[in-house]
């Protein structure tokens, strides 16, 4: 049987984009909704998978806030402001990626690895990576 209860919605700036979104998304959700990929570890949209926002792989800068947000947990709220493309942002998840990627072998053991897939979108490289 279909709930029929209507969906409550807040609205959003994402990316200095107005969005209106389920009120119970995180802002990894919504962005993804909108096509923005924000790159995530720790994180898996599927059922059965929780967040932890503990690789902080997914930090994003919310206006008014003091830190950057793991945005796989962040509940969205209505009048935020969200950009997952300043150069805070920018730069804190790509030091997570190169921390990371220092520990990683010289050969990766998975080639198709989600891990190494995150790597070359926050780097924006298109050839494989090849550790750090």
């Amino acid at each position: 049987m279909l709930d029929s209860t209507p969906q409550k919605t807040v609205t959003i700036k994402l990316d200095g984009k107005d969005i209106s979104v389920p009120e119970d998304a995180t802002i990894w959700e919504a962005a993804q909704a909108q096509g923005t990929l924000i790159p995530h570890l720790c994180h898996k949209p599927e059922p059965g998978y929780r967040s932890d926002g503990n690789c902080r792989a997914c930090m994003v800068e919310i206006e008014g806030e003091r830190v950057l947000a793991a945005s796989c947990i962040r509940p969205v709220q209505d009048g935020m402001v969200v950009n997952t493309a300043s150069e805070r942002a920018e730069k804190s998840r790509a030091l997570v990626v190169e921390l990371l990627a220092a520990d990683q072998p010289d050969q990766p053991h998975d080639a198709s690895s989600h891990f190494l897939d995150m790597a070359r979108i926050e780097w924006r490289v298109g050839q494989p990576f090849s550790g750090a």
